[in-house]
């Protein structure tokens, strides 16, 4: 049988840690990196951006980086725009899923870590929706933390 448990109850277990113990600082943490993805999301907008990871599911902490997928049928205009805008970035290439080659290019926005993950424009459709969101859904969790808190 499968015995590992799955993603979400793992996340569900990070949250309530995370709960337990930074209760005070990690939400504003979080909050806070939200609203950086955001800014940078706007910014990137004609690259069709989505959120992933930590900081969409709300498990992200001190040392959580943003990671935005991109859809693009130029990936060097996204170098481009970086440039243009005086980001000095770093490039890496990993394995897509079907083992195509992915762009990712990292650098620092408002001090903190930032990764574009650079996808052909067709790939949109093929990912988990799950597991991204736009940035109408990412608005819509930090307006939702922020009432929470009142």
């Amino acid at each position: 049988g499968n015995t590992l448990p799955g993603n979400e109850q793992i996340e569900q277990e990070v949250l309530e840690y995370q709960a337990l113990f930074f209760g005070d600082t990690q939400p504003a943490r979080l909050q806070h990196l939200r609203q950086t993805a955001a800014i940078l999301m706007q910014e990137l907008t004609q690259f069709n951006p989505y959120l992933i990871g930590a900081v969409l599911n709300g498990t992200a902490g001190e040392h959580s980086d943003i990671h935005l997928h991109l859809y693009t049928d130029n990936s060097k205009d996204v170098a481009i725009y970086l440039l243009n805008a005086g980001i000095d970035y770093e490039v890496s290439e990993h394995q897509g899923k079907r083992g195509e080659p992915l762009e990712t290019l990292s650098f620092m926005f408002k001090n903190e870590g930032v990764h574009l993950l650079v996808h052909d424009a067709d790939d949109v459709r093929h990912t988990d929706k799950k597991e991204r969101g736009n940035l109408a859904h990412l608005k819509s969790l930090i307006e939702q933390a922020e009432h929470h808190d009142q």
